[in-house]
């Protein structure tokens, strides 16, 4: 008798209830969580050889773990937060039956590396839906965190590394934003360009042949990189530059830099040789050329760089900032500030400043300066990857988040380690960390009202109309298919239903070129599949495709006649209207 499979969304909804009957234990917890983080982050400064005991970075490592985790669980019980992840969610659904990625789904600006790790929770039974699929996203962005402070510790020392994390770390358990806790695929991309950085470290502190594999996975998690989101690719190209200084900087009698160059660029280019030999053994090449390759760059090509679109990423970045507790922004301002006070110190009194051994100088990076703009350079291609497609999606200013934290670390790096002021060290510490932790602070009302987030929580969910769920699964089966004209993926992962036609509206629209070949492709793939239920969902109240008029299929004549001679309509519920088969409603 098959066991039912865990809901995510379940549990975090009967500990959202549980949080719910006693409000002040949830914020005790988790206020108490960021207070013992933050200290155990100081404590190094005071007494530094603590931050060299193996048992202390674990308990830190631990603490980090427990406030994201315990910081984002009620969102868990959230389910429609965004489109996208709709999309992916139902797209992971329709992979367990089709497998093969362009053949099944196709998610246009989103690669196979954002969607197969959606999957996972089916080896631990756990059901693909919005619980699961908001796990893997705050897991994600754990174990990025986790992986920067591996690196800064391993460029740097424990004490610096443990000091420049607690922004970041508060930042991703206190974050509320919509766009930043749905699952997308920025979270992936920041994953493997975190991981990249990590084993870069590992290879900057290795010796001999132990170098070689390591400097092939950082080039083949860069490579990795534009599967997850093409959008990557600036920012790929600028991590890939930090290693070629750092293969550079290592170069000895016994490390070669052309051994370890072309060990690097060959881990950089399996991951695109892999990808190729897939689509070409399915048979998928035209598609992966037109779809993931012609696509995006049509897709970014209808970016004018016009001062409308410069004023709608400005807007965008404002809404993000601010809903943030000004994340971006202070930690920008704290870092400035720590330079200016250095500066100043160093006019007025050179012969104290510079401290002639730094700190774990065994440890450090030579040449920072270098390593400092190679860093402003990450996180300027950062921008650039956000700016390049022209929408300003909230969600794409995730991909800013790593970068300025780790610039920021290395800034603090920097100041703390070239000055012997007690005073300066100090006023680095406090300005780096109260600044950034007060603006997150005083924007998460909820650490004191928690029962102010549960009932916001709760509200959300009203917006899903249940009743067209209930038509559509009245007249379908789990595990069959459905085709939705429109950009209504949600209501796949509500009915259990999977996705009859991997191409969706946005394509057939015009956002990625070649109209005619997304058109005909639709169709080929809804007269194959012969899906029971046909969605409608251009209508007012959803999303993106609204006005009939302009997107309605009645527009496309071989799809309004494909479905007029095959399906009837059975509901109209505010616009959306539900058409089944005619064999489906003979039948029954």
């Amino acid at each position: 008798m098959p066991i039912d499979k865990i809901s995510i969304t379940n549990l975090a909804n009967k500990l959202l209830h549980y949080f719910g009957a006693m409000p002040d234990t949830y914020s005790t917890i988790l206020i108490s969580a960021i207070i013992l983080l933050t200290f155990i982050a100081v404590i190094p400064v005071a007494y530094p050889k603590l931050a060299n005991n193996k048992y202390y970075v674990s308990l830190f490592i631990t603490i980090i773990i427990i406030a994201i985790l315990f910081g984002r669980f009620p969102l868990l019980a959230l389910e429609l937060t965004n489109p996208d992840e709709s999309l992916e969610i139902a797209s992971a659904m329709t992979l367990t039956q089709d497998p093969v990625f362009w053949r099944s789904v196709d998610l246009g600006t989103h690669g196979p590396l954002t969607t197969y790790p959606l999957i996972a929770p089916l080896l631990f039974n756990i059901q693909i839906d919005y619980g699961s699929a908001k796990l893997i996203a705050v897991l994600m962005q754990l174990l990025s965190t986790i992986l920067l402070f591996l690196t800064i510790r391993a460029f740097t020392s424990s004490k610096v590394a443990m000091l420049s994390v607690v922004p970041l770390v508060i930042f991703v358990s206190l974050t509320y934003f919509i766009d930043f806790i749905s699952y997308n695929a920025e979270h992936p991309v920041n994953l493997l360009i975190a991981a990249a950085l990590y084993f870069l470290a590992k290879f900057w502190q290795a010796n001999g042949n132990r170098r070689l594999p390591l400097i092939f996975t950082a080039g083949l998690l860069l490579g990795c990189a534009p599967y997850a989101k093409i959008q990557s690719i600036p920012i790929a190209a600028a991590v890939f530059l930090f290693g070629c200084m750092a293969i550079y900087a290592k170069r000895s009698e016994e490390n070669k830099v052309a051994p370890m160059l072309s060990t690097y660029i060959i881990g950089g280019t399996a991951a695109t040789v892999i990808i190729i030999c897939y689509v070409w053994f399915f048979g998928l090449y035209k598609d992966f050329m037109i779809r993931y390759i012609f696509g995006q760059f049509n897709y970014a090509g209808s970016n004018k760089f016009s001062g409308q679109s410069f004023a709608a990423f400005g807007s965008a970045f404002s809404k993000v900032n601010a809903d943030n507790g000004k994340f971006f922004s202070l930690m920008a301002i704290s870092s400035l500030l720590i330079v200016i006070i250095y500066l100043v110190y160093r006019k007025y009194k050179p012969h104290i400043t510079t401290n002639p051994q730094p700190v774990d100088s065994g440890r450090r990076i030579s040449n920072l300066t270098y390593y400092v703009l190679a860093l402003l350079l990450l996180l300027i291609m950062s921008v650039i990857a956000v700016y390049l497609p022209g929408r300003a999606f909230h969600h794409y200013f995730l991909l800013i988040s790593l970068p300025l934290a780790l610039l920021s670390a290395i800034v603090v790096v920097v100041i703390y380690d070239k000055t012997t002021i007690k005073s300066v060290r100090i006023l680095t510490i406090l300005l780096y960390l109260s600044i950034p932790i007060a603006g997150q602070l005083y924007n998460r009302p909820y650490l004191l009202n928690f029962d102010g987030l549960f009932k916001q929580l709760l509200s959300i969910d009203s917006r899903f109309d249940q009743y067209i769920t209930a038509l559509i699964r009245q007249y379908s089966k789990p595990g069959e298919k459905m085709a939705i004209w429109g950009w209504a993926d949600t209501y796949y992962v509500r009915s259990g239903l999977t996705i009859a036609c991997k191409t969706g509206l946005t394509q057939i629209s015009g956002d990625f070129g070649n109209k005619d070949y997304y058109l005909n492709s639709y169709l080929a793939e809804l007269t194959t599949a012969k899906p029971p239920v046909f969605l409608d969902a251009v209508a007012p109240g959803q999303f993106a495709f609204t006005d009939k008029k302009i997107y309605g299929m009645e527009r496309y004549d071989r799809v309004a006649r494909y479905i007029q001679s095959n399906y009837t309509m059975v509901a109209d519920v505010n616009g959306v209207r539900i058409y089944i088969r005619k064999e489906r409603l003979g039948a029954a």
